[in-house]
Protein backbone atom coordinates (compact mmCIF):
# COMPACT_ATOMS: atom_id res chain seq x y z
CA UNK A 1 0.00 0.00 0.00
CA UNK A 2 1.36 3.40 -0.99
CA UNK A 3 1.04 5.73 1.98
CA UNK A 4 3.32 8.53 0.86
CA UNK A 5 1.91 12.02 0.55
CA UNK A 6 2.06 14.01 -2.64
CA UNK A 7 5.41 15.60 -3.36
CA UNK A 8 5.91 19.29 -2.83
CA UNK A 9 6.03 19.80 -6.63
CA UNK A 10 2.73 17.95 -7.11
CA UNK A 11 1.12 20.14 -4.48
CA UNK A 12 2.41 23.29 -6.17
CA UNK A 13 0.97 22.17 -9.51
CA UNK A 14 -2.54 21.83 -8.10
CA UNK A 15 -4.73 24.90 -7.68
CA UNK A 16 -6.59 25.40 -4.44
CA UNK A 17 -10.12 24.06 -4.34
CA UNK A 18 -12.69 26.57 -5.53
CA UNK A 19 -14.29 28.59 -2.75
CA UNK A 20 -17.57 27.18 -1.48
CA UNK A 21 -20.77 28.76 -2.64
CA UNK A 22 -24.42 27.79 -2.46
CA UNK A 23 -24.74 27.17 -6.21
CA UNK A 24 -23.09 23.76 -5.89
CA UNK A 25 -24.09 20.87 -3.66
CA UNK A 26 -21.63 19.46 -1.16
CA UNK A 27 -21.12 16.42 -3.41
CA UNK A 28 -20.23 18.73 -6.32
CA UNK A 29 -17.74 20.64 -4.15
CA UNK A 30 -16.10 17.39 -3.09
CA UNK A 31 -16.00 16.07 -6.65
CA UNK A 32 -14.28 19.29 -7.79
CA UNK A 33 -11.70 19.15 -5.01
CA UNK A 34 -10.89 15.43 -5.24
CA UNK A 35 -7.34 14.60 -6.28
CA UNK A 36 -7.32 12.27 -9.26
CA UNK A 37 -4.84 9.74 -7.83
CA UNK A 38 -6.16 8.44 -4.52
CA UNK A 39 -4.22 6.13 -2.28
CA UNK A 40 -5.49 2.63 -1.58
CA UNK A 41 -8.36 2.93 0.91
CA UNK A 42 -8.12 6.72 1.05
CA UNK A 43 -9.43 9.60 -0.99
CA UNK A 44 -7.40 12.79 -1.35
CA UNK A 45 -9.01 16.22 -1.45
CA UNK A 46 -7.74 19.77 -1.68
CA UNK A 47 -8.97 22.16 0.96
CA UNK A 48 -9.52 25.85 0.26
CA UNK A 49 -5.89 26.61 1.07
CA UNK A 50 -4.70 24.03 -1.46
CA UNK A 51 -3.55 21.59 1.24
CA UNK A 52 -4.14 17.91 0.56
CA UNK A 53 -6.27 16.10 3.12
CA UNK A 54 -6.51 12.31 3.27
CA UNK A 55 -9.90 10.86 4.16
CA UNK A 56 -10.65 7.15 4.44
CA UNK A 57 -12.63 6.19 1.36
CA UNK A 58 -15.51 4.60 3.28
CA UNK A 59 -15.96 7.73 5.43
CA UNK A 60 -15.88 10.06 2.42
CA UNK A 61 -18.48 7.91 0.66
CA UNK A 62 -20.70 7.85 3.77
CA UNK A 63 -20.44 11.64 4.14
CA UNK A 64 -21.47 12.15 0.50
CA UNK A 65 -24.37 9.70 0.88
CA UNK A 66 -25.65 11.51 3.96
CA UNK A 67 -24.95 15.16 3.12
CA UNK A 68 -23.94 15.37 -0.54
CA UNK A 69 -27.32 16.55 -1.82
CA UNK A 70 -27.33 19.54 0.54
CA UNK A 71 -26.07 22.95 -0.44
CA UNK A 72 -23.49 24.50 1.94
CA UNK A 73 -26.01 27.04 3.27
CA UNK A 74 -28.55 24.30 3.95
CA UNK A 75 -25.95 22.30 5.87
CA UNK A 76 -25.00 25.39 7.90
CA UNK A 77 -28.60 26.22 8.76
CA UNK A 78 -29.39 22.62 9.69
CA UNK A 79 -26.23 21.80 11.70
CA UNK A 80 -25.03 25.32 12.66
CA UNK A 81 -21.51 24.75 11.32
CA UNK A 82 -19.58 24.60 8.06
CA UNK A 83 -19.69 21.24 6.25
CA UNK A 84 -15.99 21.57 5.38
CA UNK A 85 -15.06 21.51 9.05
CA UNK A 86 -17.03 18.30 9.55
CA UNK A 87 -15.62 16.71 6.41
CA UNK A 88 -12.03 17.63 7.32
CA UNK A 89 -12.55 16.11 10.77
CA UNK A 90 -12.76 12.71 9.02
CA UNK A 91 -9.11 12.82 7.99
CA UNK A 92 -6.80 10.47 9.75
CA UNK A 93 -9.53 8.16 11.07
CA UNK A 94 -8.74 4.51 10.48
CA UNK A 95 -10.97 2.13 8.63
CA UNK A 96 -12.46 -0.53 10.94
CA UNK A 97 -10.65 -3.15 8.82
CA UNK A 98 -7.28 -1.50 9.55
CA UNK A 99 -7.68 -1.07 13.31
Amino acid sequence: MNTSALSEQQNLERPAAPPANDDLTIAEHLRASKVSRPLEGEDLYLDEAGEVIRVPEHLARKFVEEYGALHPGDYRSRYHRDWRHDFCSLKGQLSPELE
